[in-house]
């Protein structure tokens, strides 16, 4: 069997296995973000406007660094399609909670790190339900 049979059997395999979810007509399997203990972990989109979307750019490690540092993980940045200064993030969070209040009242280390790659308040989290 070549890679790619290979990796489209896991794939089907593991949409098998993944919770159903009913849409009204029809019933999809959902993708399930599992944590290391096995606890079904929302993801979390976070959304503001910056000052320069290529200076947002390059804090990439140091952002991820700080969402991890409020329980996040498997974080993605993403700009808007419309050359606009709008961009979101969207992460893995065990404890959506801690990265709201991260969020609200940064520590002096993180309300730094979005000062230096100049995000522009207000910032909105979304909570996957």
């Amino acid at each position: 069997m070549n890679a790619r049979a290979v990796e489209h059997r896991e794939l089907v395999w593991n949409a098998m296995d993944a919770p159903r979810v009913e849409l009204g007509c029809c019933t999809v399997a959902r993708p399930v973000r599992l944590s290391n203990e096995g606890v079904v972990v929302p993801r979390v989109v976070i959304t503001h406007a910056v000052e320069d979307v290529d200076r947002w750019l390059q804090g990439k490690a140091g952002r991820a660094a700080a969402i991890e540092s409020g329980t996040g993980s498997n974080v993605t940045d993403y700009v808007a399609a419309d050359g606009s200064k709008n961009v979101a993030i969207t992460a893995d969070v065990s404890d959506p909670a801690t990265l709201q209040g991260m969020l609200a009242s940064p520590p002096p280390e993180v309300l730094a790190a979005m000062q230096a790659h100049g995000v522009v308040q207000p910032i909105t989290a979304y909570v996957e339900r």
